[in-house]
């Protein structure tokens, strides 16, 4: 039981060195702390993140026992913390989250990976940002950089930080995963970098090197994270079409999987529709989205954990602007008629 999760508490950890090239697009997401929409992607380039591969320096250290290092002061926000909002829930996902610990210091900066998790396709990951000579609240953290096996595994990332004083801030950031490598994410090498804090005023740019890897054994998938099947279809006034696959409910999170496809006549990236879904519990309480990813055959999106009490969710798809800039359209549509009714409790 747990399987999937737990096998992190095993991992061996070792710093490396990376180097990656921030984009002025990947600055205005960091900004706003969400995802960048994306179109189809029909290969394995990544759209995100430019990156350039430097001479790695290894250094093996020996397995850090969970929990070990959660309440130290400086360390900053826990993983349970961020995901749950029960104090008397704090413990639930214990088993499932390795505090690591180890940090790697460049250019006057220390970087502390604290504790990482493994969630429905994405790695949550706390980490604190350290330093006495430059004051980090004047600039944007960097978002971590995920790769399996030496290949780019990334397909956005988001983060909330949390500022301690001038010397210290904290981030949880969501990193989510190619679904393809999911499976093996347990199996290979992974590696965490971190480079340019770019600072929010004088763009002015401080670029080093905080790399960290680990690499685990391979794992069945998780008897804890439940699939529920939908396989529904929407279709749009357009020819634009959604194919919503299925919902998957996890320790600490749930998450809507859907297929978009564009109108065949439609130039290539050009969607003049994006569809996200509002949810709401059988009492009509809405819950609100932590993640997206949009205009992609790999889209979905992603809510917190749910509370004991729910019992039955409505997903409500509602129609907005698939344009960018000047030709974004005014559009708020909510398909009523679709709702997709989901029985979390049978």
């Amino acid at each position: 039981m747990n399987k999937l999760y737990r096998k992190l508490n095993r991992a061996n950890f070792s710093n490396l060195q990376n180097e990656e090239a921030l984009s002025l697009s990947e600055k205005e997401r960091i900004r706003k702390h969400i995802e960048t929409k994306k179109p189809i992607r029909k290969s394995k380039h990544v759209v995100m993140l430019s990156v350039t591969s430097l001479m790695a320096a290894i250094i093996l250290i020996g397995t850090i026992e969970p929990r070990v290092l959660a309440n130290v002061p400086w360390i900053g926000s826990t993983i349970s913390g961020f995901l749950l909002d029960e104090d008397d829930e704090q413990h639930v996902l214990d088993d499932y989250v390795t505090v690591v610990g180890t940090h790697v210091e460049d250019k006057d900066i220390e970087v502390s990976l604290n504790e990482v998790m493994y969630d429905n396709h994405r790695l949550i990951v706390s980490t604190t940002f350290y330093s006495t000579e430059v004051d980090l609240t004047d600039y944007m953290l960097p978002m971590p950089h995920l790769k399996v096996n030496g290949e780019e595994v990334s397909q956005g990332a988001s983060g909330q930080r949390d500022i301690v004083d001038e010397h210290t801030v904290t981030m949880i950031s969501s990193v989510h995963i190619d679904e393809e490598f999911s499976s093996i994410l347990y199996e290979k090498p992974i590696e965490i970098t971190y480079s340019h804090f770019l600072h929010q005023t004088t763009d002015h740019v401080i670029e080093g090197e905080w790399s960290f890897a680990f690499k685990t054994s391979g794992a069945e998938l998780s008897e804890d994270t439940k699939v529920i099947d939908i396989n529904e279809t929407i279709k749009l006034d357009n020819g634009q079409v959604v194919d919503v696959d299925s919902f998957a409910i996890s320790p600490g999170s749930s998450t809507l999987h859907y297929t978009m496809y564009n109108n065949e006549e439609a130039k290539p990236f050009d969607w003049e529709y994006d569809v996200i879904f509002e949810m709401s519990d059988q009492d009509g309480n809405l819950i609100p989205p932590e993640a997206g990813q949009t205009l992609s055959e790999n889209s979905f999106w992603q809510y917190g954990r749910l509370s004991e009490h729910i019992e039955e969710l409505t997903l409500t798809p509602i129609v907005k602007s698939g344009r960018e800039g000047e030709a974004i359209e005014e559009i708020n549509k909510r398909l009523t008629g679709e709702e997709i009714q989901i029985k979390v409790k049978q």
